[in-house]
C-alpha cells in the first residue's frame, strides 16, 4: 500500500493475530518417520478424546471455555495456568465454573514441557514452575490456548503500537505526535487520520469474532465521517 497516496486515502487496516506456538524441548509424535501436529478445535475432536484425560494449556475464558464444553465427555481435564489465580485471568463466573467442575483440575503455575509419543500423543511432562516438582500425565491431546501475537510488522512507523505491537486506536491518540487533526481520533481510528483497525489487532480490545465482526460496519461508518471532512 502506498502510504504516500493522496490524502483522501482511508483504508481498514486487517491485520490478524497469528496463534503463539508451544515451546517444548522434545516433540515426539512421529507418524512414517516425519514429526506432526494436527491441530484441531476442541469440538472437532470431542469423541476422539472421550473417556480419556485431555491438557489445556492456558487461563483466558476461551481455555476455559473450552475446558467446560469438553469436559463433558472427557474423563478428566487438567487446565494449566502460568500463574497463581485462575480469577486474574478469566470472567469469574467461568473461573468458578471450571473450579467447581469435578473432572477439571487447575494446575496453577504450571506448564507443559515435553510432548512424548509413537504414532500418537501418549503423555505430556509437566513443570510446576514455584515448587520445581515435574509430572508425567498420560493424555490424549493438548489444547493450546495461549493467545496470539499481532502481525502488524508490516504497518508503517506512523501508525502506533503498544509494547506488544497491537495497534493504538481511539482517544488514547488525542497526544500522539503523529495525530495531525484538531478533532479528537474516532474510535476505531489509528495515529494516521482515516486509518481504521478492527478489533483483533488492537491495543485492548477482547479479540473476539463477534466484536471483529460489528466492528466492520463500524470502520465504515467512520470512513465516511471522515470524508465529510475532506
Amino acid at each position: 500500500m502506498n502510504w504516500k497516496a493522496e490524502k483522501t486515502l482511508s483504508p481498514n487496516v486487517c491485520s490478524s493475530p497469528a496463534a503463539r506456538s508451544i515451546a517444548v524441548s522434545k516433540l515426539s509424535i512421529v507418524v512414517d518417520s516425519k514429526a506432526v501436529v494436527f491441530i484441531m478445535p476442541p469440538h472437532l475432536t470431542r469423541r476422539r478424546c472421550a473417556r480419556n484425560d485431555v491438557v489445556f494449556g492456558g487461563g483466558g475464558n476461551s481455555a476455559g471455555q473450552a475446558a467446560v464444553y469438553l469436559s463433558q465427555n472427557v474423563r478428566k481435564v487438567f487446565l494449566l495456568i502460568r500463574g497463581d489465580d485462575l480469577c486474574k485471568s478469566m470472567s469469574s463466573y467461568l473461573a468458578h465454573r471450571s473450579m467447581n467442575t469435578p473432572n477439571i483440575e487447575v494446575l496453577r503455575c504450571t506448564e507443559v514441557i515435553r510432548m512424548n509419543g509413537d504414532g500418537h500423543l501418549s503423555s505430556v511432562e509437566i513443570l510446576n514452575k514455584t515448587t520445581g516438582e515435574k509430572k508425567t500425565l498420560p493424555t490424549a491431546a493438548v489444547f493450546s490456548f495461549i493467545g496470539a501475537t499481532p502481525r502488524t510488522d508490516w504497518l508503517p512507523s506512523e501508525i502506533e503500537k503498544d509494547e506488544k505491537h497491537f495497534v493504538r486506536t481511539g482517544i488514547e491518540l488525542g497526544d500522539s505526535r503523529h495525530w495531525t487533526l484538531k478533532r479528537q481520533p474516532f474510535l476505531l481510528e489509528t495515529s494516521r487520520p482515516g486509518c481504521s483497525q478492527r478489533e483483533m489487532c488492537v491495543s485492548g480490545s477482547v479479540k473476539r469474532v463477534a466484536s471483529a465482526v460489528g466492528e466492520g460496519s463500524m470502520a465504515v461508518q467512520f470512513v465516511h465521517e471522515y470524508l465529510k471532512t475532506m
